[in-house]
């Protein structure tokens, strides 16, 4: 719809009044239209016209109307402000003309009379007296009324900047909040990662343990088979059913040479896993002596008790040896010091609850001193075993204490 349409106004003189106010109101439209940031405060002022234009006439109730809405989209905080500015503008042309509104700084000879547009709802236009302007006002009116003029320009300017203001302020809250939940997402994001990383780095060591279980199974199952195969052939060769000496039925020993074969290979994983690994040495105490007042056969029924109830409390993976005559060896993989030492303080608790039964009689099971050593940087297995060994002769000759940490 173009300007022009709105353009029909009363014909009769009396009516100069809503005739200039009319050009006023074109002229702005004009200035909207082809402004780039006018489009929407004139389809504005084109609505009230076209509204209150089917009637026939722009009348007081149109002035009523566009006043209002003007003053409605000067306040608005989210228009340009140069609409807002364009808007109060037009507003000021026309307020002089609306009943009720505020006074203008428009200078108005003989302004309109003020009439309620509920009671009187249209007002012939013969009544109002044409707008008389001095085309040449005074020097001493100009700079009478300067100051005034000038404090209220600037309180309206303040009026129409504080909207701007609050506008400013709301969006600067906004940013400052949208900020700290920015910082706070970032934060809890770097936890998450951090999380993320440490449950990966549980799940390569989980997966690395489980491939080391593996390798030390598989190396034990040949080891195994290795060792039997000698025995059965040898046992088939002599028609024998005697089983060797340190493998007794029900007993977990293995051969010596097995025995260093397992701590070497325990201390070449350990050096690349970083697995923790102790060994551990246990000798009876007072064997010759209880043997002795227990009669014949009472060394090999301690010893078979040892093999039968004590050594296999341990752990179904730890390695158990024989090292002497009265002398057993425990190699604890994967186990801490703490760990070792409570394995055995288990064993010593089974040996004193223990009895021996021979020949009808019963009698405690001797208890057993021990020591508990851990690998050093760079140490060879028999050096290592030679230091344990070294370590339980001494311990053998204290008193009171069981169980030695070397």
């Amino acid at each position: 719809m173009g300007v022009s349409e709105f353009a029909s106004v009363p014909e009769s003189e009396s009516d100069s009044v809503y005739r200039r106010l009319t050009q006023v109101i074109l002229r702005h439209m004009e200035a909207l239209k082809r402004s780039t940031d006018g489009k929407e405060l004139y389809s504005l002022i084109a609505r009230v016209l076209r509204k209150y234009g089917q009637r026939g006439a722009i009348d007081s109730d149109c002035l009523v109307e566009l006043h209002h809405q003007l003053d409605a989209y000067a306040h608005d905080a989210v228009a340009r402000t140069t609409s807002r500015t364009k808007a109060r503008m037009l507003q000021l042309h026309i307020a002089p003309y609306v009943p009720g509104a505020e006074p203008t700084d428009v200078a108005v000879a003989d302004a309109p009379p003020t009439w309620n547009a509920t009671e009187m709802p249209y007002q012939s236009l013969s009544s109002v007296q044409p707008i008389n302007i001095d085309p040449t006002p005074s020097v001493n009116a100009i700079s009478e009324s300067g100051p005034a003029l000038a404090d209220e320009a600037r309180q309206r300017f303040r009026t129409m900047q504080r909207p701007d203001q609050d506008a400013w302020r709301a969006v600067y809250d906004f940013i400052k909040d949208f900020s700290e939940l920015k910082g706070l997402w970032a934060k809890n994001l770097d936890e998450l990662t951090q999380e993320k990383q440490r449950l990966e780095q549980k799940l390569l060591d989980t997966e690395q343990q489980l491939k080391n279980i593996q390798s030390h199974y598989e190396s034990l199952r040949t080891d195994l088979e290795a060792v039997r195969a000698p025995s059965k052939r040898k046992s088939k060769k002599k028609n024998t059913k005697a089983a060797r000496p340190s493998r007794t039925a029900g007993s977990r020993l293995v051969p010596p040479e097995i025995f260093m074969q397992q701590i070497n290979a325990e201390l070449k994983r350990a050096k690349r896993s970083g697995a923790s690994m102790a060994l551990g040495l246990l000798g009876i105490d007072s064997l010759q002596a209880t043997a002795k007042h227990q009669g014949a056969g009472a060394t090999a029924a301690i010893i078979g008790c040892y093999e039968r109830r004590i050594l296999p409390g341990f752990r179904a993976y730890d390695v158990i040896g024989r090292q002497g005559h009265d002398v057993f060896a425990v190699l604890f993989p994967d186990t801490p010091q703490d760990g070792a030492v409570r394995a055995m303080e288990k064993a010593q608790r089974r040996s004193t609850d223990t009895h021996v039964n021979l020949n009808g009689q019963r009698f405690a099971l001797p208890g057993f001193y021990g020591v508990l050593t851990l690998p050093t940087p760079g140490e060879e297995p028999e050096s290592w075993l030679q230091r344990a060994e070294a370590a339980l002769a001494a311990a053998r000759e204290r008193d009171g204490e069981r169980l030695i940490v070397a």
